[in-house]
């Protein structure tokens, strides 16, 4: 008797746990930023600051990942921060986000990338929950518990290289970069977005020019920025951003850490019928890795950002 007791005490406390995979396309999650949605189970992505979330009752969320090493923040509720980062593995990797040591509540989790397009394409196979109970339904739908990122009053799409990433903005100088001083939620990009309430789209990559390359001996690259635009040169890349979206007002800046291009990026400006903000001397001593700004200097050049683009379409 006490041997057929145990055996139903067993199973009663192994069956109150159930585990269920939430693949990529279910609408119970919600993105910001560009991905790639082609195949339902598996979400592409590169760029920095994408982000997603979900809204869940359980012990455990985890996800799986096919990552190279990028790093995130991990947003707990809005009101917690943690830093996930995916070990460099070549395959599908599961990782377990967090625990939680009460199930009986809804939370909210959200991953933003802290890390740029360099460091390697992502694919998202979906979230894994542990929940308590399979009579309960263990996701949130929208309009039960809203998921970050919410709905925006507004959208920029800021196009750029190092400086517009977050590049060694954690570091203080002399120090070389690497992913863990690279942060693009603090980049002056991202804070411009912030302050006007707009969902940051950050295509960047280090080293990438409009017409030529960091490093790159010849007048012009191979594979400058506008490549990803399938375009070359400022006119043929603002064209391509127009024909995406024919309603946005552009604007371009120069001058963080050469004062040269300034001219010629006004005049460009000018012909494009966009507005330039000059961002000349935002980046004094105040330097991150590698001579690129640090946490401050993003600052004072989201400040100059935020002064050009409230003189057009207001605060």
């Amino acid at each position: 008797m006490r041997a057929l007791l145990l055996l139903c005490l067993l199973t009663f406390v192994f069956g109150a746990i159930a585990t269920e995979t939430v693949l990529p396309s279910d609408s119970r999650i919600t993105y910001s930023g560009r991905f790639d949605k082609s195949n339902p189970k598996m979400y592409t992505y590169d760029w920095s600051a994408v982000q997603y979330g979900i809204s869940f009752i359980g012990h455990t969320l985890g996800i799986y990942l096919k990552d190279a090493g990028n790093q995130y923040d991990l947003i707990v509720d809005e009101t917690q921060t943690l830093q996930f980062n995916a070990t460099q593995d070549a395959g599908m990797a599961y990782y377990t986000l967090i625990r939680f040591e009460h199930a009986e509540q809804y939370h909210t989790v959200r991953l933003v990338k802290r890390t740029e397009a360099l460091f390697g394409m992502v694919s998202f196979g979906g979230f894994e929950i542990n929940h308590p109970d399979r009579s309960l339904s263990p996701l949130a739908t929208p309009t039960d518990r809203p998921v970050p990122p919410r709905e925006f009053k507004h959208r920029i799409e800021f196009l750029g290289d190092s400086l517009s990433c977050g590049y060694g903005n954690l570091g203080h100088w002399p120090c070389h970069f690497s992913a863990d001083t690279e942060d693009a939620m603090q980049s002056f990009p991202y804070l411009t977005a912030v302050h006007f309430e707009a969902e940051p789209h950050l295509q960047c990559w280090s080293g990438k020019g409009v017409v030529r390359n960091y490093g790159d001996v010849n007048t012009t690259s191979a594979d400058p920025f506008p490549t990803f635009y399938t375009r070359s040169g400022y006119h043929g890349l603002i064209a391509q951003v127009r024909r995406f979206h024919p309603d946005a007002t552009v604007f371009l800046g120069s001058g963080v850490t050469y004062r040269e291009p300034v001219d010629y990026v006004k005049r460009i400006a000018a012909k494009e019928g966009a507005h330039f903000i000059d961002l000349s001397n935002t980046l004094k001593t105040d330097y991150g890795c590698d001579y690129h700004p640090d946490l401050t200097a993003d600052k004072r050049i989201a400040q100059r950002m935020i002064d050009g683009i409230a003189a057009v379409v207001g605060k």
